[in-house]
């Protein structure tokens, strides 16, 4: 019997280390990274030169020859036979002779065999990163360094898709901007269950998205009636806002009944899971527990509620950056914002009915009146009033000056962060790999945590991404997609189509679905009333059983366990 050729031993053994992949693709990133690691050490894999010196870490097959055959010949008449006589020797492994290391006692590889070692370490240790391969090729190889690796991971599908994204620091979408106080506030709870006082467990944060303005109101609960009740107290001290923004809780979402006081009230919501979509008021919660967190330790005490009044008055003080100070900002007072001044805020019919009826009782009580005007007259006589009149008179030039210094520092800050967002929107081409974060609530507990995604088509700095489930059926912004040097096969063509020759559409949760090794996120219902007994039970046609999740905790049928 003849033994088997070396090459189909190899072939055997890369099928069974790494049975997803076809061997022609598997050769072609194997010499696509082989490629790649020529231009990175600027080495010539099909000529020796005897005069240069061999890096252990950049060694080749020829040059691995080259010193085998010195070293067990011993010919002293090349050049540095005694110091590669130090540095390496030569083991009989079986019938092949291996170049091992000196120092390490570790045998060396080529770089046109990196791929195949890399490959068989990077299953060993269950397709994880950099740090977990570099401990395990220590322990067969002496020569896979760390750059080695990085550039073999963007050759491995399976670690890209389930690698955490790193994380996109003061991108923005869209900023949000406002010309006055009271035109937009933004509302947030902060959870103090851990630490209660008493019966409070919630701190409502109201915050004027125009000065950084903010109000800290304790909550027993974080239910909609609690939430409107602290509401009604803020309106009533400054009055409604324009716009009331809130993440997407219930708690917020319930709270409609507020426009029965202020019909003209508006409330927008963020997109579920997106706190990012209010970062000015997520970062002011940060801002306040370390502020409550040290005056708690300062003052030795946890009774949090009654520091609320105090930690407001540390926040409003506080220097923001979207404010302009006076001596670094020179503001034009004939430059005002084009802004209506009886448009500040929202004011509720039933206050506008009192203001009323305060006044016709000024009218009805002319003597009052006189008696007012005499003691004004008086008044007017001493210096003192005489400046606070003109403090009086000067204060709307300076509440516009203020105003102003605002606008201009909150300006200055949307540049800032819209000329971050160009470079990284210009930074993805149409045709780009990129990875696509899918949500924990739309997957499996198996499922990877990104889809591999083609860019095919940019609208309004919005992407339309296609998948090997089709194509996702809404745009998705810059910050929910991250750019990957995976070498791939995947293109336009493995997207499905249907039968008009058009590309399918699926939402998020569907291609995490269609590409999952189970069934998605794994929660279907059958909603049978019988004993689903035959295939239109969807659990019994998808091989799963049923439950008293599905038909309650007394029914039971044929499929359940």
């Amino acid at each position: 019997m003849t033994e088997p050729h070396l090459e189909e031993i190899q072939n055997i053994e890369n099928l069974l280390v790494n049975p997803s992949l076809e061997q022609s693709l598997f050769q072609e990133l194997k010499q696509k990274f082989l490629k790649k690691l020529c231009e990175e050490f600027k080495v010539d894999l099909s000529e020796l030169n005897k005069d240069m010196p061999i890096i252990k870490t950049q060694i080749t097959a020829l040059q691995v020859k080259y010193l085998i055959d010195m070293i067990d010949n011993k010919k002293h008449q090349l050049p540095n036979y005694y110091y590669y006589r130090k540095q390496y020797s030569v083991q009989l492994i079986g019938e092949t002779s291996q170049l091992v290391s000196m120092k390490d006692n570790l045998p060396i590889i080529a770089l046109e065999d990196m791929f195949d070692a890399c490959w068989k370490i990077h299953t060993n240790v269950g397709y994880q990163g950099r740090l977990p391969m570099e401990k395990e090729a220590k322990k067969f190889y002496c020569n896979i360094s760390r750059r080695v690796i990085e550039i073999f991971l963007c050759y491995s599908e399976e670690y890209q898709l389930k690698r955490k994204r790193s994380k996109n620091h003061g991108l923005v979408v869209k900023p949000i901007r406002s010309t006055r106080f009271n035109e937009r506030m933004q509302i947030d709870l902060i959870d103090f269950r851990t630490l209660p006082d008493g019966e409070f467990n919630w701190i409502l944060n109201c915050q004027d998205h125009f000065t950084k303005f903010v109000f800290l109101l304790p909550l027993k609960n974080k239910t909609a009636i609690e939430v409107a009740k602290g509401l009604i107290q803020v309106f009533g001290f400054i009055g409604a806002p324009r716009i009331l923004q809130s993440d997407n809780g219930k708690e917020f979402r319930n709270l409609e009944a507020l426009k029965l006081l202020w019909p003209d009230l508006t409330t927008v919501h963020g997109r579920a899971r997106r706190p990012q979509s209010q970062g000015s008021v997520e970062r002011s919660n940060g801002d306040v527990q370390n502020i409550l967190g040290s005056w708690m330790r300062v003052h030795n005490t946890t009774s949090w509620a009654q520091a609320l009044p105090f930690v407001q008055s540390i926040k409003n003080s506080k220097h923001h950056e979207g404010k302009v100070d006076e001596a670094n900002e020179q503001v034009d007072d004939d430059d005002e914002l084009d802004v209506d001044d009886d448009a500040n805020c929202v004011v509720s019919d039933e206050l506008l009915k009192i203001r009323d009826e305060l006044a016709n009782n000024k009218r009805k009580n002319p003597e009052n009146n006189d008696q007012e005007k005499e003691n004004d007259e008086e008044l007017e006589k001493d210096e003192d009033v005489n400046e606070l009149d003109e403090d009086v008179a000067s204060r709307p030039k300076k509440i516009r000056k203020t105003r102003k210094r605002v606008h201009i520092g909150q300006e200055r800050s949307v540049r800032k962060m819209m000329s971050k967002n160009k470079k990284v929107i210009n930074s993805f081409k149409v045709g780009d790999l990129v990875l696509f974060k899918t949500d924990d609530v739309d997957r499996g507990v198996a499922d990877a945590q990104n889809i591999l995604c083609i860019i095919l088509e940019t609208k309004n700095d919005l992407f339309q991404l296609g998948c090997r489930a089709g194509v996702l059926d809404s745009f998705v912004a810059y910050n929910c997609i991250e750019k990957t040097n995976l070498v791939s096969d995947f293109n336009k063509e493995d997207i499905p189509t249907d039968r008009n020759g058009d590309f399918q559409k699926v939402s998020s949760r569907e291609a995490v679905r269609v590409l999952s090794v189970g069934h998605g996120q794994g929660f279907l219902r059958c909603n049978c009333t019988g004993q689903c007994a035959t295939n239109r039970c969807s659990c019994r046609k998808n091989e799963l059983k049923c439950s008293s999740r599905y038909h309650g905790k007394l029914y039971r049928c044929s499929n359940c366990d």
